[in-house]
């Protein structure tokens, strides 16, 4: 749009079987564009070329026919305002540089963009978001997150994390940890229905919850202590977790390193199988 002499209105439309629902790389600084009320199912992009671009009312989706895109990257200071964003939805936050990018009342699989909802779709990482005014930081191919904070590694999480903080899983983890080190202060490791497989014994995690999702536990050495440890006065939860454990013939998963006062809760479903056939060396 370099020729345009006025803001450009896009205004209840339904933008579909076309490779790019909207996509601009000339335009005028001087003007801006504002589409609002529309459906664009397939790949939206465009460059920094315009004054101003903002979505208003606008749903997100897949493409149908030739073109099967579910995907967006702007390149330019955009803002999205009660916006949806269907499941599955890829969102490059990645290529606007300095330029910021604003989620406002906005959804992503029909329930509101937020700490607890949608971050996946954010899997190329970025910078400068605000969503609901709240920064978020995130990071390309995370595998957990602390509020809006992405993480490329659970490890930095465990060690980003502070009393009260809950700790996300994002995809399936099997982190480094080192043996006889407090592993994390994070007060709940939501596991999100997914696995985190520790291969590594002596671990305290002290005052922990972990809830809803599966704990592998394997150890590349013949364990000798206690998986999970925690100290006095210090209580350790498991809330609708699957725990399997393999490899801990001579040990036993859960310990107390010290003192009285301290507690272990197994709650809501959790089960524990200790299958000792395969014992790593």
């Amino acid at each position: 749009m370099p020729g345009a002499d006025g803001d450009v209105v896009i205004d209840n439309c339904k933008i579909d079987n076309v490779c790019y629902p909207f996509n601009s790389d000339a335009g005028n600084k001087k003007y801006g564009v504002t589409i609002k009320n529309t459906v664009l199912n397939g790949w939206t992009s465009f460059s920094d070329v315009h004054k101003f671009v903002t979505f208003e009312s606008c749903t997100f989706g897949k493409g149908t026919g030739g073109y099967q895109y579910e995907y967006c990257r702007p390149y330019q200071e955009t803002t999205f305002t009660g916006c949806e964003f269907n499941e599955g939805f890829v969102f490059d936050a990645s290529e606007t540089g300095d330029n910021n990018l604003a989620f406002n009342d906005c959804t992503y699989d029909g329930k509101d963009l937020s700490a607890g909802n949608g971050m996946e779709m954010f899997s190329y990482g970025g910078k400068n978001i605000k969503i609901d005014g709240e920064d978020a930081n995130l990071v390309k191919n995370p595998v957990a997150k602390i509020g809006l904070t992405t993480f490329a590694k659970l490890e930095d999480a465990f060690a980003a994390a502070v009393d009260g903080d809950t700790i996300t899983l994002l995809v399936d983890a099997t982190p480094t940890l080192t043996s006889q080190r407090a592993i994390t202060k994070a007060s709940v490791i939501d596991l999100n229905g997914k696995t985190l497989t520790l291969t590594e014994d002596d671990l305290y995690f002290g005052t922990t919850t972990f809830k809803n999702g599966n704990i592998v536990v394997e150890p590349s050495v013949k364990a000798r202590t206690a998986v999970f440890w925690m100290c006095e006065n210090q209580t350790l939860t498991f809330d609708n977790v699957d725990i399997t454990a393999t490899g801990v013939t001579g040990t036993y998963l859960m310990g107390i390193y010290a003192g009285t006062g301290s507690a272990i809760n197994i709650l809501n479903g959790t089960n524990i199988i200790i299958d000792n056939d395969t014992v790593a060396d």
